[in-house]
């Protein structure tokens, strides 16, 4: 094929992606970033597969990085040379390969279980257990005043030797991991920072990642796991509910300025007198220190304690935090590795951000890593570089949303799947029949329905299902001391089989949001059961369909997005009087984000000009909408307000 031909193919491609036209993407500058556009993570591993089908070169790492039109043409017409992911070329950040030695310590020494007193004086912010409800959780021996580092000490003294953690360019065993650990600990605390601050970790799926979270942990410091896809607005708002010392993070990754984001955001906040300490060197903080601390007494928290915070759904525009303690943690990963049947043998594929909670503990990264198994940290999801990193480790297991597993379906096509697989989780979003079964035909193994949220209640479907239950429900709790309600409106229960809100209790969920009053009395009943917002019908044989949301939250490739908080940047454009933000069915997203809007009379606003508005707010990229459709009106409902629902298509007109 000449060079015209494949770049008209090329830009044929995009348009369908983007519906524009072809002559439209002709016209757009060819070293202005694609993103403005509307183009995000998702479409470039479409585009990817739709090249790689016409038989035209694709390099999914070098489109993510730039994403201009320059950049993509010249790699279809072969002028950039692809490169397989044993060759990807990662930052100078990475470092190189951690060499053995001694421990720098012993294990068994610092891993020595605790006798730990009642929680009396639990950390500012932190909802903690009613002790009624916390004592009964102990007797029953749910909670067992462990530590990450008492599970994890045992590991390694089995399996020192045994790689952890790979990337595919470096691995860690370990012994190794623990060092790390240990190292990060020290050099934290050499950086002043104390147990019970609060340190951001803005990371990608970088091998640093584990020895961080777990040094801090040992440290007794707090963690906060901010998505790779949160931005200025996201973060500032973490830093100040927080009052973070701190932000862990990378120069770029995938083409996003992730420290340019970070220190902007310092910026802002030193013109208030206050200081957040940047780290844009991971690796430097994973060396070992010249010299040990000499008092580690007051390390570590109490595992009833907040130990480290993670972010909600972001179903209320900018994420609540939840803290969580490490006695309910341990129980969710111990439940969890139980019943997906995770090992030693395990080798799980972190295909998602593992600072998400569903790759984190589902039973994620984390729970494989207390188990000895090995985890293969993917860059990106995308099926071209995560299917080759399968066959080359022997990956056993790996957790995706429902879009990811339809692309990754697709690009297998008439191939057959690696043959190691034997586990394909599915959460973050419900799966529909039809596509449980497309997933199951194209992988060995058996599909896994994950429904849950970082906030507690986690439900599977078994192993040993029949399919009907494995294809057709969300599973079942995992801990019989799981309490479920299903309501009306009123909070009034249900008749079993009929559709409610669902609202839990049990030894793994929270008891409220940290520092944040208002959402917990939103959320938390005056009984202590957490209202999902989740519309579900529960089975006789105790299986949960999930039926949708009992508030208009958009749920875009398993991300939350509130529509009114994408309306409020929409709306600070003086041409914009009207705005509506709702989610619309998508066959590739599950839910695309569009954005109605009313401009005022001969304004010449267009897509293009509200798409950089958007880019430019700081918004996470993930809540920027996918089309603008410019109305004469917005329909409102009987109470004058605008009608989502109808906008969306939930309701006939």
């Amino acid at each position: 094929m000449d060079r015209p031909g494949e770049i008209a193919q090329l830009h044929a491609l995009i348009a369908e992606l983007l519906n524009a036209t072809v002559d439209e993407i002709g016209e757009i500058d060819p070293d202005e970033p694609l993103m403005n556009y509307g183009m995000d993570s998702l479409h470039v591993m479409s585009l990817v597969q739709r090249l790689d089908a016409a038989g035209l070169p694709s390099d999914f790492i070098a489109m993510m990085t730039d994403q201009t039109l320059a950049s993509w043409e010249s790699i279809v017409v072969g002028e950039s040379s692809r490169n397989s992911v044993r060759q990807i070329e990662f930052a100078a950040w990475h470092g190189g390969h951690a060499e053995r030695g001694g421990l720098a310590m012993s294990v068994e020494t610092s891993a020595a279980s605790r006798q730990w007193a009642p929680l009396e004086q639990p950390r500012a912010g932190f909802c903690p257990m009613p002790p009624d409800r916390a004592e009964h959780y102990v007797r029953q021996g749910l909670w067992r005043g462990l530590t990450f580092d008492d599970v994890l000490a045992r590991v390694v003294r089995d399996h020192e030797d045994r790689v952890a953690l790979t990337d595919g360019a470096r691995s860690l065993n370990y012994a190794q991991l623990w060092e790390q650990i240990d190292a990060v600990a020290e050099n934290f605390a050499a950086s002043s920072v104390r147990p019970g601050q609060c340190v951001i970790l803005h990371l990608p799926n970088t091998i640093e990642f584990y020895p961080l979270y777990l040094g801090l942990l040992r440290l007794g410091a707090m963690p906060l796991l901010a998505l790779p896809g949160h931005r200025e607005t996201e973060l500032e708002a973490f830093a100040r509910s927080t009052a973070a010392v701190g932000v862990v993070t990378v120069e770029t990754w995938l083409g996003v300025a992730h420290a340019t984001i970070a220190r902007n955001v310092a910026d802002r906040l030193a013109r208030e007198g206050r200081t957040l300490e940047l780290w844009t060197d991971p690796a430097a903080l994973t060396s070992a220190s010249s010299g040990q601390t000499a008092d580690r007494s007051g390390w570590g928290v109490h595992p009833q304690d907040a130990a480290f915070l993670l972010v909600s759904g972001g179903s209320t525009g900018v994420p609540k935090l939840i803290a969580r303690a490490i006695d309910p943690y341990l129980l969710t990963l111990e439940l969890s590795d139980r019943i997906c049947g995770v090992d030693d043998s395990t080798v799980f594929l972190a295909a998602l951000p593992v600072a998400h909670n569903y790759a984190n503990s589902s039973p994620g990264a984390l729970g494989v890593l207390l188990a000895g198994g090995t985890v293969v940290l993917a860059p990106a999801p995308s099926p071209d570089i995560c299917l080759p990193l399968i066959e080359r480790f022997g990956v056993t297991m790996v957790a995706l949303v429902p879009p990811l597993a339809m692309i990754w379906v697709d690009a297998l096509g008439d191939r057959p799947a690696p043959e190691s697989l034997r586990t394909v989780q599915i959460g973050g979003a419900k799966l529909t029949v039809s596509a449980a079964e497309r997933v199951e035909k194209a992988f060995p193994g058996r599909v896994q329905q994950v429904f849950g949220m970082a906030e507690g209640l986690v439900c599977y479907t078994r192993l040993d299902d029949d399919d009907e239950v494995r294809l057709g429900t969300q599973g079942r709790p995992m801990c019989s001391a799981d309490e479920l309600l299903v309501t009306d409106s009123d909070g009034c229960p249900v008749p079993q089989g009929e559709v409610g809100e669902l609202r839990t209790r049990g030894p793994y969920t929270i008891s409220g949001y940290y520092a944040n009053p208002a959402a917990t009395a939103k959320s938390i009943d005056d009984r202590g059961y957490y209202r999902t917002g989740d519309l579900v019908r529960v089975r006789p044989d105790g299986n949960l369909v999930v039926e949708g949301r009992a508030v208009q939250v958009i749920n875009r490739a398993g991300e939350k997005i509130l529509g009114e908080e994408v309306e409020n940047v929409l709306l600070e454009l003086d041409d914009v009087i009207d705005a509506t933000v709702t989610g619309r069915p998508d066959d590739l997203t599950g839910q695309c984000i569009v954005a109605f809007l009313i401009l005022r009379q001969g304004s010449a606003l267009g897509e293009i000009d509200l798409r950089r508005h958007v880019q430019g707010s700081g918004l996470a990229a993930f809540k920027h909408p996918d089309r603008y459709e410019i109305v004469s009106a917005i329909p409102t409902t009987a109470v004058g307000k605008n009608d989502r629902a109808l906008l969306s298509g939930g309701r006939a007109t």
